[in-house]
């Protein structure tokens, strides 16, 4: 679906795309759950080569800046939630010209449609002096509001795993792997995004002028990327606490078998030498089996009574 808003005459309104034509007047385009036809009426409408176009298609394009002779293409990676219902990154593509901004995501990113809809007067004022700058910046902050709203839901679930990881139990290391991968990937995707904003902030867009306020998106993400770090190092001390759990368990559980090997030693001596062909003491005796039986019983609870005082049972 692709959306259109107009400034003109001290006025914005959304225009239909299929009546949209491309004048000197001001325009935001955004396309969602963009297809390759949308595209084609993209290319149609503004002229912008459909193989640009088709970057927000490809799931594994990198966060980066290229300046064209006509316009400057901007690729940034945002969170969507996947089929799973997993947030991943996708691309987010924007292409800057002299009087519009062209927005693109494979999926509708609720942050961008609501800076849309949201779009008032003085956004559009600030564009009809030819900076788009105060738009983006405010598509940025939303977008970087997503990416602080799910590490705040990684750290929930850290905390949670962390007070339950000395059970040491399968499906909590499981869940524990796929938020490491998560952030993995996160981290990667928040680096390059940092580099985007600092080519903002050094004014290297051409159709965009530099401005103080990209500086405040890089702090912003200064303070994301600690944020992954100290996340990513929560989970590996997390990681830590499981190992030592199941070592501890294996521990009591061999513990208990040489509890259990010790106690029956004795018993299995004394019936082995019995059990030889030779001349025993007790062997003549009417009650030899009661005899027999005894030492055993007796050695077993001399055993345990050790056991206890050492503290081992």
């Amino acid at each position: 679906m692709i959306r259109v808003m107009s400034y003109s005459n001290g006025k914005s309104k959304e225009v239909d795309i299929s009546s949209f034509k491309l004048t000197k007047d001001l325009h935001w385009i955004h396309g969602y759950n963009a297809t390759l036809k949308d595209l084609h009426t993209l290319q149609d409408k503004t002229k912008i080569p459909l193989y640009d176009l088709k970057h927000v298609l490809d799931m594994h394009e990198r966060s980066r800046i290229e300046n064209k002779s006509k316009y400057s293409l901007l690729i940034f990676r945002g969170l969507v939630t996947d089929a799973g219902n997993k947030r991943v990154t996708s691309p987010i593509e924007f292409i800057f010209s002299k009087n519009f901004v062209i927005t693109l995501t494979l999926e509708d990113n609720k942050n961008i449609s609501k800076v849309f809809e949201e779009a008032d007067l003085n956004y559009w004022k600030a564009v009809s002096k030819a900076d788009f700058g105060p738009l983006v910046y405010n598509i940025f902050k939303a977008l970087l509001r997503d990416y602080s709203d799910y590490l705040e839901e990684v750290d929930e679930d850290v905390n949670t795993l962390e007070d339950v990881a000395y059970r040491a139990r399968d499906k909590d290391m499981q869940e524990l792997h796929i938020l490491k991968r998560e952030i993995m990937f996160l981290r990667k995707s928040l680096s390059n995004n940092k580099d985007v904003f600092l080519s903002l902030n050094e004014g290297k867009v051409s159709f965009l002028k530099q401005n103080d306020m990209f500086h405040e998106l890089i702090v912003e993400m200064d303070q994301l990327v600690g944020t992954g770090e100290m996340i990513r190092d929560r989970i590996t001390g997390v990681t830590d606490i499981y190992f030592t759990a199941v070592s501890n368990k294996l521990n009591e559980v061999m513990k208990s078998f040489a509890v259990i090997a010790s106690l029956l030693l004795i018993p299995m001596l004394v019936s082995g030498i019995y059990g030889m062909n030779i001349v025993l003491p007790f062997q003549q005796h009417p009650r030899a089996f009661v005899i027999v039986i005894g030492i055993m019983v007796a050695s077993v609870a001399a055993m345990i009574a050790f056991f206890k005082n050492k503290g081992w049972v």
